[in-house]
């Protein structure tokens, strides 16, 4: 959380990439990582302005983005801080025996602007059950989608100034 009385920390949110499942559950979780972040006290840049600053650069969000790549939208957007999310795989675990229960799992990686550096890397598998289960179209609910952003940010601390 921010510090008493610090200045807001300003980060940019990429659009979550699914490599693998329902894209719902890329926008999904870009919503509830918004909210906690903002519960966090981060300023957040606008979504259309990291969007056309990403294409500005020729940064494909639908393609893995490397630390040298995040750092010049990082810098151009005048943050500190840039968040990185993908949904790697959503399905179910080999020998589940629950034809109800998927998982999708969750990878962060932030990057300090200043450093150049991813700093933060974590990963989760959020387990959730599907309001229509099919294998190609597993979608998280909005609840699971915060669970699993409160989870991706639960090791997360600013790095230091």
């Amino acid at each position: 959380f921010a510090r008493p009385g610090a200045a807001a920390e300003k980060v940019a949110l990429l659009p979550v990439q699914v490599i693998k499942g329902n894209q719902l559950n890329g926008s999904l979780l870009f919503a509830a990582m918004r909210s906690q972040l903002a519960r966090r006290g981060h300023q957040l840049i606008q979504t259309s302005t990291v969007q056309k600053e990403m294409k500005r650069l020729g940064l494909d969000p639908a393609k893995p983005l490397p630390e040298a790549g995040l750092t010049r939208l990082g810098q151009a957007l005048k943050v500190d801080t840039v968040f990185y999310l993908r949904v790697l795989n959503v399905g179910q675990q080999l020998g589940e025996t629950d034809p109800t229960r998927y998982r999708a799992v969750c990878f962060i990686n932030v990057l300090d602007v200043r450093k150049g550096k991813f700093f933060h890397t974590y990963q989760i598998s959020q387990v959730f059950k599907p309001a229509q289960a099919a294998k190609e179209d597993a979608a998280m609910s909005a609840q699971d989608a915060r669970q699993a952003a409160k989870r991706l940010m639960s090791t997360f601390k600013s790095p230091p100034k």
